[in-house]
């Protein structure tokens, strides 16, 4: 079965498959995560991730999301809650900072 899928408007830096789960995840220059179900190809979307979106990986069950973004900050995403759980800010020699989701924004 084949589908066309469709709904970055820019070019992808990363697509990610979570075969436990079934979902493709696919991200770039808008900074919106979108997962796109196996059984509907409908897209669901975690908004306002970043300005941009670099590099991405996903958990082996398919449920965190791990995102390297254009403004310096790796950013812990919920799956499944799709939301935003935590981020490691402020990448220098000698300087990182872990942040709960509380701390952050």
């Amino acid at each position: 079965m084949a589908a066309t899928l469709h709904w970055h408007s820019n070019p992808l830096f990363n697509i990610e498959y979570a075969q436990q789960t079934g979902q493709l995840f696919s991200a770039g220059i808008e900074g919106v995560m979108v997962m796109w179900a196996q059984s509907t190809f409908t897209p669901a979307f975690i908004p306002r991730v970043a300005t941009r979106i670099v590099s991405f990986t996903v958990s082996g069950d398919g449920s965190q999301l791990f995102v390297a973004c254009s403004d310096n900050v790796i950013r812990f995403i919920s799956a499944t809650e799709k939301e935003i759980v935590g981020a490691i800010v402020g990448f220098s020699i000698g300087s990182v900072r872990i942040v709960e989701n509380d701390d952050y924004e």
